[in-house]
């Protein structure tokens, strides 16, 4: 039971822990990466730049020991190294406020303001997403096959409509914002 313990932490220091953090540190805010898909953004990055630390980490362990230590030794070198730089990151993850926005739930009323912030973010990008599928679907290969036309225009409609609701929703956010700001100056 104690091997298969040591055996995911090993594999959590080694494939995902460091990696994720420095994400965290360089992108500490919130949809950051991407307003819908952020967590898993930095996810996989995560993976990929642990996997990227571990590697020169065991390459420089590999060459001071010059073959001189057992296996054994070198790999609790990696583990120690892994698992002291996680610590590390995790306390300048913290002060960046990186880790502090992901296991920290904030009500306070500056959360309030990223998260109109967040949610202009996300329909922007939504809208942006509609626009070129609006564009993808006046494109030629739709006004040739007069089936294809048809189904285009139906679609092209509500897509329409859903960007002038997004469109809406950002006036109202714009409004909201432009309010609390004249409320800050005027007090």
């Amino acid at each position: 039971m104690i091997d298969i313990l040591v055996g995911l932490l090993s594999l959590i220091l080694i494939f995902f822990l460091p990696g994720f953090l420095l994400t965290l540190i360089i992108f500490p805010k919130k949809g950051a990466l991407n307003a819908d898909y952020d967590i898993l953004f930095k996810g996989v990055l995560g993976i990929m730049l642990s996997l990227m630390i571990s590697i020169l980490i065991g390459m420089v362990i590999y060459g001071v020991d010059q073959l001189a230590a057992p296996p054994e030794v070198q790999s609790m070198r990696l583990w120690l190294i892994l698992g002291l730089l996680s610590v590390g990151l995790a306390v300048v993850a913290w002060t960046k406020g990186g880790l502090k926005s992901l296991l920290v739930s904030d009500t306070s009323a500056e959360s309030a303001d990223g998260g109109s912030e967040q949610e202009l973010i996300r329909l922007t990008t939504e809208k942006r997403t509609l626009q070129k599928t609006i564009g993808r679907l006046e494109g030629e290969k739709y006004k040739k096959n007069e089936k294809l036309k048809q189904e285009a225009t139906v679609r092209i409609t509500a897509l329409k409509r859903d960007v002038e609701k997004i469109n809406a929703r950002i006036e109202e956010l714009l409004r909201e914002e432009e309010k609390k700001t004249e409320g800050e100056q005027t007090a």
